[in-house]
């Protein structure tokens, strides 16, 4: 601190202090946007696999009754 002061004066010092202050914001919003991304990937890969889940059982159950019907079971 003192040595930046020193030589390049006090707006200097303050100008690094609300670089290192905006650095940071700007990291913790960029963590903050991955991890609601990342939250919302799971939840899309839950849903879409429910539901591939739920029509597979529609799908297995219209088959074997269809199957029932027809006497091939």
């Amino acid at each position: 601190r003192e040595l930046i002061i020193h030589l390049r004066g006090y707006s200097a010092w303050t100008e690094l202090q609300e670089i290192r202050a905006r650095v940071r914001r700007e990291r913790k919003e960029k963590e903050a946007a991955e991890k609601l991304k990342k939250q919302q990937q799971i939840e899309n890969i839950m849903i879409y696999g429910g539901v591939s889940v739920g029509l597979f059982i529609l799908v297995g159950i219209t088959v074997v009754v269809i199957l029932g019907k027809q006497g091939r079971l």
